[in-house]
């Protein structure tokens, strides 16, 4: 199976072709005790929230967005249920991200 997806990594939002969120997180070592969007990846716990970070022009300086494209893909997956759910544990699914980047990096501008 092959999802291709498209983001827009926004200062303000992550956009997807299905879905729209802010572009925040907390991390923490441990699941909420509350319900929200929760990713798990290298022994650390992430959550999605309202408040947003610091604009960045370069948005592969630290992880952030890194860990927001795995929200978008978690999320775009979550939507993509009915073709998931035919998928064996051991089933992989190729992923294509199509990222777009900033007026000002396009040559002449």
């Amino acid at each position: 199976m092959k999802l291709i997806i498209s983001i827009d990594h926004g200062n303000r939002l992550i956009k997807t072709e299905h879905l729209v969120f802010p572009a925040g997180f907390v991390e923490s070592e441990y699941l909420p005790t509350i319900g929200g969007d929760v990713l798990k990846y290298q022994d650390r716990v992430y959550t999605l929230v309202d408040t947003n970070f610091p604009v960045h022009m370069d948005k592969a300086e630290n992880e952030n967005y890194f860990i927001l494209t795995l929200f978008a893909i978690g999320k775009e997956l979550v939507g993509e249920a009915e073709m998931v759910r035919e998928l064996t544990p051991h089933d992989p699914i190729k992923v294509e991200l199509l990222i777009g980047l900033p007026i000002q990096h396009y040559e002449g501008s």
